[in-house]
């Protein structure tokens, strides 16, 4: 299917640099970025670590010390209490599997398995929201076929926010069909683990009625690259219209035309960390966020503008050089504190390195026009 209005990911990308330079030559003004000047507590998985810096900011979302819901499945289907909420709405056909494949330390994942008459696998969480972060590892045991829906947040009126596969490129889907929007991509990974981050803003606006419209804003980050994106449109000024961010499908896994995958065919899901805030902490391989090919999000429980709180997830990162982050609520990311893995008998320790200032630090942020007001 050919699909009106597309819009390529490299004009997409080239204009997003070019916004973002001119943003970078304004004054900051009393925007301050994150600083982390120390860490403290034992760097390892399920342990406590407090970061002190300056910058933070306040966390945001439902609520402010923890995130919207953290699900890591090593003891249940359900949400852990590491998150605000521990329970799902509903679980569509998804189930515990403790088999290959497992992503990093853990031990259990869900799994969703196509068959006649299924072909939809997802968590639903009823929860109202206007700013949202996912954070998930996923993993496809095929090559994507036609129209594969991968994000969505649903609505009690007229209409969802999808982003969907379609034949072999990315889409995103939305009732004012006339705008531009739609675009290229790429089809999802087949038998690999891919981290896959969504950032997603509704608009306040409500006019369907012209191009670039609005502002609201989507994103969507895959093993740490920007694979598409929109800023300042009407992707999500529906969301004004039709009532739309009522709630969350983590993640939508849904085929309802083109070449059904065959029966059989799973698709795998597992460290799934949602907020209704953009503020994070990232535990990156590279010295700088936007280089970070990898990138494990850690759990908050206390936030303040100088001192976090979180419980450590190493995922795949567990030796080497790692670089922490703290990225507030309006998107802006600090520079990279190391934490440095010293070869020795048993487990290593782990020294910490402050990051080094002898250049401007990198800001991984959209445009200054389509930063959110703090929650």
């Amino acid at each position: 299917m050919v699909w009106p209005g597309r819009v390529s990911r490299r004009a997409f990308l080239g204009s997003a640099s070019a916004l973002g330079g001119l943003i970078l030559a304004r004054p900051r003004l009393a925007w301050a970025q994150p600083s982390i000047t120390s860490r403290s507590g034992t760097f390892t998985s399920g342990q406590s670590n407090t970061l002190t810096g300056t910058g933070f900011g306040t966390k945001g979302g439902t609520n402010a010390n923890k995130p919207l819901i953290w699900a890591d499945f090593e003891a249940s289907i359900d949400p852990t209490s590491l998150g605000h909420l521990t329970a799902w709405s509903e679980n569509t056909n998804l189930v515990l599997n403790s088999g290959a494949p497992q992503y990093g330390l853990s031990a259990q994942n869900v799994v969703g398995t196509w068959s006649p008459g299924v072909a939809s696998f997802s968590f639903g969480r009823v929860h109202s929201v206007s700013t949202l972060y996912i954070a998930a590892r996923r993993y496809y045991d095929f090559t994507m076929t036609a129209n594969q829906k991968f994000f969505r947040i649903f609505s009690s009126g007229s209409g969802d926010m999808v982003a969907s596969t379609s034949n072999g490129g990315i889409c995103f889907d939305e009732i004012c069909t006339t705008q531009a929007g739609r675009f290229d991509g790429f089809t999802p990974i087949a038998n690999a683990w891919q981290k896959e981050e969504f950032l997603w803003r509704k608009a306040t606006t409500q006019d369907c009625g012209g191009t670039n419209i609005g502002d609201g804003y989507y994103e969507w980050i895959r093993d740490g690259v920007r694979e598409q994106g929109l800023i300042d449109t009407l992707i999500s000024e529906l969301a004004a219209t039709y009532g739309q961010g009522t709630g969350i499908r983590i993640l939508d896994n849904f085929t309802d035309s083109g070449n059904l995958p065959p029966d059989g065919s799973k698709v795998y899901m597992d460290d799934l960390y949602v907020d209704d805030t953009w503020a994070r902490v990232v535990l990156g391989n590279a010295s700088t966020l936007s280089a970070s090919t990898v990138r494990e999000v850690q759990i908050p429980s206390a936030w303040s503008a100088t001192s976090i709180t979180i419980t450590v997830n190493e995922g795949s990162l567990t030796s080497g050089d790692r670089w922490l982050y703290v990225i507030d609520s309006s998107n802006v990311a600090s520079a990279g504190f190391l934490i440095t893995t010293v070869s020795g008998p048993g487990r290593p320790p782990v020294v910490d390195r402050p990051p080094v200032f002898d250049r401007p630090p990198v800001v991984d942020r959209p445009g200054a026009s389509s930063r959110p007001s703090v929650d």
